[in-house]
């Protein structure tokens, strides 16, 4: 295998497949260590990888791993903001799994002639036709620690371009980027503001108080986030220092934000959120829901309208089928509390016929108490 082999020997055509080659060991470490699966752009967001370390492959004669992490080291020192995450993926690749240091020039006790090399290139290949689903980062704001709203290891505040058409909301989940350091994190709290002192001043500003009339000048307003960092790429625990730039998370940053320490044997689909219109699947470590480490779930929602009890319903079934799946023992338990909303769960309806009782049912007809006894029914 690739990760016991020599850094110093060359390598054959095999072991390059081996390493390269789709569904082998850099595209199954990407799948399992770095979380790009499951999500829509999931497989090109792999391939871009792929294909980087292809391109650094193939300016090396006879190929050796660490003639490919000297060939990296380089390009790394020159990589624009857009390579940069995909040459760091493949630099943790082969510190973490081959066991290979990616050293720079200057860290380099030896490094290799001038002579001896062809002049670095950029490190990922000029994008074909089919890669323009590949998005180029749009920023949509700037991180701003400031005396009354400073930077924390836990969360940041940024404020948000003055344009219409960026929908910051509550719930969004943005990422900061800095050199390749990414913190993702969740917007928590949002507030326009402007440079009237007060509603009064505003009142006499505009016209004296006549809503009808359009000023020639707009005052400006600025929208601020507040964002609770969910992932730091680095690992530090340390405050963002300075302005960085900030866009809405992608896919694959969501997923390594809320799933990057789950392994795939032990991941439970947990439901989905969503970015730029397009469905992210967020998981469950299952030995933390059921079994000796179990914890608990806490669901909470809007009462009367089954959105918690439809939850539950959702994640009892995927743990189910992860059990299954897996030759698990899980068995579901449930106390009804809910009148007749959990009865008969395991009885599903064959014809709409059967679903005739429920227009009597207490949420919608007369209640139990006044004199309506509901029958035993499919739903």
């Amino acid at each position: 295998m690739i990760q016991w082999k020599d850094p110093a020997e060359p390598l054959c055509s095999e072991q390059l497949e081996e390493l390269v080659g789709e569904d082998k060991q850099f595209d199954r470490w990407l799948k399992r260590e770095k979380r790009i699966s499951h999500y829509d752009k999931a497989s090109y967001d792999r391939d871009r990888r792929r294909r980087a370390l292809e391109h650094i492959i193939k300016k090396i004669h006879r190929p050796t791993l660490t003639r490919i992490a000297q060939e990296l080291a380089l390009q790394l020192e020159q990589a624009s903001d857009s390579e940069l995450e995909v040459l760091q993926d493949i630099q943790e690749f082969f510190e973490q799994r081959l066991g290979v240091r990616v050293q720079s020039p200057l860290e380099s006790a030896a490094p290799e002639p001038k002579t001896a090399r062809e002049e670095p290139a950029a490190a990922v290949q000029a994008e074909a036709p089919g890669e323009a689903r590949e998005r180029d980062t749009q920023w949509i704001g700037r991180v701003s620690p400031t005396l009354r709203s400073p930077s924390t290891p836990g969360d940041f505040t940024f404020w948000v371009e003055d344009n219409e058409n960026i929908h910051v909301e509550v719930g969004s989940i943005v990422t900061a980027h800095n050199r390749g350091v990414r913190v993702t994190a969740l917007v928590t709290d949002l507030q326009a503001v402007t440079d009237v002192r007060e509603v009064l001043d505003s009142f006499y500003a505009h016209a004296l108080g006549r809503p009808d009339v359009e000023m020639p000048t707009q005052i400006p307003v600025v929208v601020s986030a507040r964002a609770e960092v969910v992932r730091r790429s680095d690992g530090r625990m340390e405050p963002i220092r300075g302005n960085w730039p900030v866009a809405f998370a992608s896919a694959k940053e969501i997923r390594e934000a809320y799933g990057a320490q789950i392994s795939p044997e032990h991941e439970v689909l947990a439901g989905f959120t969503f970015t730029r219109g397009d469905p992210v699947p967020i998981g469950l470590d299952a030995r933390y829901v059921v079994g000796y480490e179990a914890a608990h779930v806490n669901i909470s929602g809007a009462s009367g309208v089954a959105t918690k009890t439809s939850y539950a319903l959702f994640l009892l079934y995927g743990l189910l089928a992860h059990s299954e799946q897996h030759g698990g023992g899980v068995a579901a338990l449930a106390f009804n509390v809910k009148e007749a909303d959990l009865m008969f769960l395991d009885d599903l309806p064959t014809t709409w016929e059967e679903l005739d009782p429920v227009k009597d049912h207490p949420a919608g007809g007369p209640r139990f108490g006044s004199g309506a006894r509901p029958r035993r029914i499919t739903a």
